[in-house]
């Protein structure tokens, strides 16, 4: 398994619990110590009991495992009721906290930050004149290869991306006054100095970083509005770790809540019928069209990647079947008629009886069109597929990324909600029949007195009425309204692929799912910790 919990990893000697932990100085876990009891399966009771004290006792959890009492807990050398590792924010706490010296001398060898008194532009980051912001604070240690960074207490309103070539240590739980730089050695050290991204991840840690965070809290920062109409809901990471090494001590990690999925609304708009060559071929008898079938709501909940969380959008729905053109029209009339204009030899007197005018004989059969029948109209549209909502995930590890966590809280919001498909675009109506174009009929020529010439007229013509228009076509049949989207995840902790997560004495708290766009419609886990591929 590549998820660790070692909430209670032990050594015993003469009877005695002891544990490997780092001083409040910042001595890092020894990965040697980790390694010596790594539980070899997912989230498991301990097998001698929960986190104990020594006979100087620890501070039990707030509802978990028996803690240490000032004269000994309960969860000592022989141990009371283990906390469950997959949840260990309810175990108590691994034994007596590392020592913290209020009298501890600040490093010489570090950068230092102060949101409250810094400034960037006219410091270089020493005790006397820190620098205001984290990001100019990690560039210049970068740059003059400073491997610490503390921090004043203070709220640090930026977002920071970490992808770094040497280790880097930021150390929270420090206060700055005057020019003097002392520890906070409280309970609540931690709450005093946060990091508060305005994105929607606290942290971004990729690469091959090698990065140490200790006493402070990150958080991330979403939104109350679901997403833009057809888009997918964001999703929020309290620390997003990429392929790289972090180890996190006496930390707080929140993240925001996941984003609802945007409203569906786009399809495309169909356009009416041709009807112009329905005249005789392809008429029917005008049924009306059959509905389009409803898309796919989202049958899982997203997808785990490299990049984050994709949430699951519904299908959009499919076209409504086009109408049935309408019955055929009536053929055209037919008549006989003459040729247009006389070709006989004007004379001069009377009309002889043989006056001969050229088209007294010519004469064809002429015929009107045919009426037409109606188009049938054009299916409607499907409807758009309802957007997935976005997740909510404390710490988000994927690609290599090796996390350690100890004596801190991770907390995960809800996941957003689906949005429900869009309602599929109502058929078009099948149009009328058309009357078939008439033709003009002329009549014979005849010899006609035109004063003192005979001349070769043609007294008339009519209008050859088309025949009767045929039946309306049927209406075309509504689009099927789009799938639903998914409800998305709440999770304290994600491990994808190869990553690893270990964890000592850490709360992880999950929140609850998001509402799926319609009850059919796949929901995210509220999981504490989950493992995926």
């Amino acid at each position: 398994m590549r998820f660790f919990p070692f909430s209670y990893y032990r050594f015993m000697v003469a009877g005695t619990l002891l544990f490997a932990l780092s001083d409040c100085s910042g001595d890092e876990f020894t990965q040697e110590a980790a390694d010596a009891s790594v539980d070899s399966g997912g989230p498991q009771e301990a097998s001698t009991g929960g986190s104990g004290g020594t006979s100087t006792g620890g501070t039990g959890g707030a509802t978990g495992g028996s803690g240490g009492a000032p004269t000994g807990g309960a969860g000592g050398a022989t141990g009371g009721t283990g906390a469950s590792a997959g949840h260990a924010g309810t175990g108590g706490d691994a034994g007596p906290e590392p020592t913290c010296d209020p009298n501890e001398s600040p490093p010489t060898d570090a950068i230092y930050v102060s949101a409250k008194e810094g400034d960037d532009n006219a410091s270089q980051g020493s005790p006397e004149q820190p620098l205001q912001s984290l990001s100019n604070a990690i560039k210049l240690a970068v740059h003059n290869q400073i491997g610490k960074i503390i921090l004043d207490q203070g709220t640090y309103k930026e977002a920071v991306v970490l992808s770094l070539q040497d280790p880097l240590v930021i150390m929270g739980g420090w206060i700055k006054v005057g020019t003097a730089w002392t520890r906070d050695c409280s309970q609540t050290a931690r709450n005093k100095t946060l990091l508060h991204s305005p994105t929607s991840t606290g942290l971004q840690i990729t690469g091959n970083s090698s990065v140490s965070l200790q006493t402070m809290v990150i958080q991330s920062t979403g939104t109350n509005n679901a997403a833009p109409d057809n888009q997918s809901g964001e999703s929020c990471y309290g620390v997003f770790v990429s392929g790289a090494e972090l180890s996190m001590n006496d930390v707080t990690i929140r993240a925001c809540g996941g984003q609802d999925g945007g409203k569906a609304n786009k399809y495309e708009e169909v356009q009416p019928p041709d009807c112009s060559q329905l005249q005789g071929t392809g008429c029917s008898m005008g049924e009306h069209g059959g509905s389009g079938s409803g898309g796919q709501d989202a049958k899982e909940a997203g997808t785990f990647t490299l990049n984050g969380y994709t949430p699951a959008n519904g299908q959009h729905g499919n076209y409504g079947s086009n109408g049935n053109n309408g019955t055929p029209g009536n053929p055209g009339n037919t008549a006989q008629c003459y040729e247009k204009g006389c070709t006989g030899q004007q004379v001069s007197g009377s009309c002889p009886s043989n006056h001969y005018c050229g088209n007294e004989t010519p004469q064809k059969d002429t015929s009107s069109q045919p009426g037409s029948c109606g188009c049938g109209g054009r299916g409607g549209s499907g409807g758009a597929g309802g957007r997935g909502g976005g997740g909510s995930f404390g710490i988000y590890a994927t690609g290599n990324a090796s996390v350690l966590v100890k004596n801190s809280r991770v907390e995960a919001a809800s996941g957003g909600n689906g949005s429900p498909g869009q309602t599929g675009q109502i058929g078009l109506n099948g149009l009328d029949g058309k009357q078939g174009d008439s033709v003009m009929c002329y009549t014979q020529c005849k010899p006609m007195q035109v004063g003192e010439k005979c001349n070769c007229e043609q007294p008339g013509s009519y209008q050859l009425a088309g025949g009767e228009k045929g039946g309306k076509g049927g209406n075309g049949g509504n689009g099927g309204p789009g799938g639903a989207g998914s409800g998305g995840p709440s999770i304290a902790a994600l491990i994808h692929g190869s990553a690893t997560i270990s964890h000592l004495n850490v709360d992880f708290l999950h929140s609850t799912a998001g509402t799926p766009g319609s009850p059919s419609a796949a929901q995210g886990d509220a999981k504490d910790i989950l493992e995926v591929q």
